[in-house]
């Protein structure tokens, strides 16, 4: 499984692989894993009433389940938008607002 990891790893572009680490670093100051952090950002928003997601054990489902468990404070995510708007250098990066410029 290495293996395949590395090779997936070395076929995405630099700027995905500092996204991702980054975000794993917020979710693990957190406290919660990368997963969660993904569920708990989606289900911020008033636009959505339900995140779909598939798991293929009990722990996964038990990990989907945790994202909802952890009260993040409106400073937590202000941080993570800041986090997203920097990386990407959009200024409209935040959820229920465009991601795109108009």
């Amino acid at each position: 499984m290495a293996a395949r990891s590395a090779s997936v790893r070395s076929d995405l572009q630099p700027a995905v692989i500092k996204a991702v680490e980054g975000l794993s670093r917020i979710s693990l100051e957190a406290g919660i894993t990368m997963s969660q952090l993904a569920i708990a950002y989606v289900m911020r928003s008033s636009k959505v009433v339900s995140a779909i997601v598939g798991v293929r054990s009990v722990e996964q489902l038990e990990e989907m389940f945790g994202a909802c468990a952890h009260d993040l404070s409106g400073e937590f995510w202000a941080g993570v938008d800041e986090y997203l708007r920097n990386l990407v250098g959009l200024e409209h990066v935040s959820l229920g607002k465009p991601v795109l410029p108009q």
